[in-house]
This record gives C-alpha cells, structure tokens and sequence, in this order.
C-alpha cells in the first residue's frame, strides 16, 4: 500500500496565480479539490499532494493551455520557495546546488525523487517518476523543470543550455517553444526526467564529488520524519463539511482504505480531530481576550461543558487552569503532546 504524500502549499498557491492572470475562476477550482483560500496563504503549510496534482490537471484542461506547469513554475523565482529556495541558491559550486536541491525536496514533497546521477563518465540531473494521470504528471513536471534549470544556471550563468533533456511529458510544441529546442536534443515519454549537464571537466569534477560520498548521499534522498497529518487535519476545523470521507477524497483514495492507513500507524480520524482541537484550544487559551465558550463553539462543540469534558480528558485539567499555567509557563511546560506521525508503508 503507498504511502500518503505531503506537498507544500506553496505549489498549488503559485499554480492560483498562473489561474488569475488567464482569468481563469479559481473558486470552483478550489472548491472541487477541496482547498480554501486560507491555506494558499501559508506557503509552508502542507496539503495532500493528490489535491495540488487535480488542481494542476484541472487548472491545465478549463485553461486549454496543457503547458501551464511551466506558468506556474516560473510564478516566483526558485530563492522564493522557502527555505529550500534559500538553500538551494545560496550554494557556491554547482554540486552544491544539485546535493542541497536532491536533499532539500523531501522537506517540499514527501515522495520527491531527484538525483545526481553519473553515467558513463556523463552527469545527469535528473527526477524520477511523478505519480499521477498524463496531464497531472506533464504540469507537475513543467512546474520543477526551470527550477531545475535555474539550479543549474545559478552556477554556470544564465545562457547555458542542457546537452540534452528527457522528458516524462507527452510531445508539445508549446513545451518545445518555452525550453528552446534548438540547443538541446529533446525525448519525450521517457520514464525519468533527465537533464544533461554536459561539460566534461565539469562532469569530471562532479563524478569525482560522487564517488567520495556513500550511496545515500549520491541516492540524495533524506530520512526526516515525514510531516504531521495534523497539520492538514487542523486547518480543515472550520470546514462543516469536512469528514473522513473528504479526507479520504483528499489523498485521492476511499474511506475503507484511508482508515486502513490510519489504523497501521495506530490512530484514527476521531483521534486526529480530537488532538487537533485540543491543539488549537491550547493556543486559544493563552490569550487571555479570547473567552472560553467562543473557542468552544469554533471547534465545533455544542456547549462550554462538553468542550470542558473533552479539554479534560486530553489534559486532565479544564480550559480554565490550564489557561492560567499558560501565562505563566511555555507548551514545554504543560506538556503538549507530540503532532501524531503520518501512516507510512
């Protein structure tokens, strides 16, 4: 069974703009993969990565434009995109950039794959199989394509161009006018995204980087903790209409399956909500303006005294002394409870 994937919210933010300047609605976009506004205004907030990949392929089809990957991709700048941005293009040598980009992408998508990869004295820079149908897979691949470029160009120069490009897309002229062709020998449907760098005193040095770092490294695939389902679980509270089965609709599986998930990583929706209200209610009450029932009724209990029963129950205090230590002691303190870890393979 795979494993749930996680994306920043950053992606689908920037494939809403490349929306708005065609003059494409974006609501009903939003609506129908089930993400609000709200999130899109928090670039480091995480989102199910089926919902960025339905969002692309819808943006892409109401559009006409099936190059609109690249649009999106080219929103802002790769320095824009967070701390991996600023990672990235801080680097001084080109090999830098490539191993801090490979090793920074898992902390922008859980199940990104990219690799620096040497083959027969010739090196690659290249991204492994995206998930998803033929126009998801093309968008997800354009957006990544000129931030792997600029990667590149960051240490070269801006006129340098790939000796050759491999693409996971299907054919398109409109691919081939935004990429320039002509100085590059293009491959389309191909399994792995491959960009060829080409120098030989450069690759030389690069090959020679590779060789003296273990396989993980050359593999550049991280083993952080992979972020919390919380997260996703918590910003969804206000939503009437949100449920295990809209959660389920959210990772693009159903809800027999996603409980499943949930049970091997031994918690359940129930426990999601519950620990993701009480999380929000603990940073509610350390403002002393915010009354108790107001942060009641906001996470959607009926009465102050069943959302005290349940603050209890968490905690073993009520609301209210628990607000009273809070002024006076940090989270460490009280002992707030670790985010719960995401179902895993």
């Amino acid at each position: 069974m795979a494993e749930l994937a996680y994306v920043r919210a950053r992606y689908a933010a920037n494939f809403a703009v490349a929306m708005q300047r065609l003059g494409i609605p974006l609501e009903p976009v939003l609506e129908k993969v089930r993400l609000t506004g709200a999130i899109l205004e928090d670039p480091d907030s995480w989102i199910a990565a089926h919902q960025l990949w339905e969002l692309a392929r819808l943006a892409a089809l109401r559009s006409g434009k099936l190059d609109l990957g690249y649009d999106a991709g080219t929103v802002v700048g790769t320095a824009a995109h967070g701390e991996f941005g600023r990672l990235v293009t801080s680097q001084p040598t080109l090999y830098q950039r490539l191993q801090a980009f490979c090793e920074g992408a898992r902390a922008e998508y859980s199940k990104a794959d990219f690799r620096i990869e040497w083959k027969k004295g010739t090196v690659y820079f290249s991204r492994w199989p995206i998930e998803g149908d033929d126009v998801q897979r093309r968008q997800v691949e354009l957006y990544v394509l000129p931030m792997m470029l600029d990667t590149i160009r960051g240490a070269l120069g801006s006129a340098w161009q790939p000796r050759s490009l491999s693409l996971q897309s299907f054919e398109g002229a409109d691919l081939e006018s935004r990429i320039g062709r002509a100085t590059a020998a293009l491959r389309w449907e191909r399994p792995v995204t491959r960009i060829e760098i080409g120098d030989a005193g450069l690759a030389d040095s690069i090959c020679r980087a590779l060789t003296e770092q273990e396989r993980v490294s050359r593999q550049a695939r991280t083993d952080g903790t992979p972020p919390p389902l919380s997260q996703i679980v918590e910003a969804h509270l206000e939503d009437a209409d949100f449920s295990l089965d809209a959660l389920a609709e959210m990772f693009g599986t159903n809800r027999r399956t996603f409980q499943f998930q949930l049970a091997r990583s031994g918690t359940s929706f129930s426990d999601l909500v519950a620990e993701a209200r009480m999380r929000v209610s603990a940073r509610l009450l350390m403002d002393p303006a915010v009354p108790i029932v107001d942060i009641a009724l906001s996470l959607g209990y009926s009465c102050q005294s069943h959302y005290t029963r349940a603050f209890r129950n968490w905690s073993g205090t009520t609301p209210l002394k628990f607000r009273r230590h809070a002024l006076a002691a940090t989270s460490e303190d009280i002992g707030l409870p670790t985010a719960v870890p995401l179902p895993a393979e």
